[in-house]
């Protein structure tokens, strides 16, 4: 799933006017008793976009995630000087989670057998962490 998702990433965020040319997997950190794994992060010298992968999402891995975004400058401080936004990318999606994921500001990613497409409107922003 994390590389479906991330072999399409940067092409995906380009068409939305995120310029990323970097990318890396499992960010992980274990800081304060607090454990935070990230599946993908594509960035530029200015933005970052953290993306949370699941085969299935439902409303309560999205809270999760969130929650994580909120505390990402702090969390991540190398990237407290770059625009934070997250992404969920998914395969399958339960509970309306897809529409409650974009109410909350994130880029949502539906992944297919052979490729991702970002499911969000053309006009849609982004909401910034941080």
């Amino acid at each position: 799933m994390e590389a479906l998702a991330e072999g399409e990433l940067v092409v995906l965020l380009n068409a939305r006017g995120i310029r990323a040319y970097q990318t890396g997997r499992n960010l992980k950190l274990d800081r304060g008793g607090r454990r935070v794994e990230l599946d993908i992060v594509a960035a530029n010298d200015e933005e970052v976009v953290a993306v949370k992968v699941r085969t299935t999402f439902e409303v309560n891995h999205i809270r999760r995630f969130l929650s994580v975004m909120e505390d990402f400058k702090t969390l991540f401080p190398d990237h407290r000087e770059r625009k934070v936004y997250g992404a969920v990318a998914y395969l399958k999606a339960n509970e309306g989670s897809p529409a409650y994921a974009e109410r909350r500001g994130l880029f949502v990613i539906r992944a297919t057998g052979s490729g991702a497409s970002i499911t969000n409107p053309a006009g849609f922003r982004p909401r910034a962490f941080g």
